[in-house]
């Protein structure tokens, strides 16, 4: 299954301000030395996009199975 997430080219803008605000222009490379960062600023902001979104859709799902499994559960009392 494939979804698509249609945003108007007007917010844009804010979506990148909002989903880059931990972006960076300069980071530390393997060596620790401080680099120019080759992600741009929407880049990033898309992929932290995709992870909230990711994140999002797992944890219902691991909330679901979790309610599914409790219910489940046999709280009988074995001893009469």
């Amino acid at each position: 299954m494939v979804k698509t997430f249609n945003i108007p080219d007007e917010k844009v803008p804010e979506l990148i301000e909002v989903f880059g605000e931990y972006y960076q222009t300069n980071i530390l490379d393997e060596n620790g030395d401080l680099v120019v960062n080759t992600q741009t600023k929407a880049q990033f902001a898309n992929e932290q996009f995709d992870n909230r979104i990711k994140n999002y859709v797992k944890d219902i799902v691991v909330s679901y199975r979790n309610n599914i499994a409790q219910a489940s559960v046999d709280n009988t009392n074995i001893i009469e």
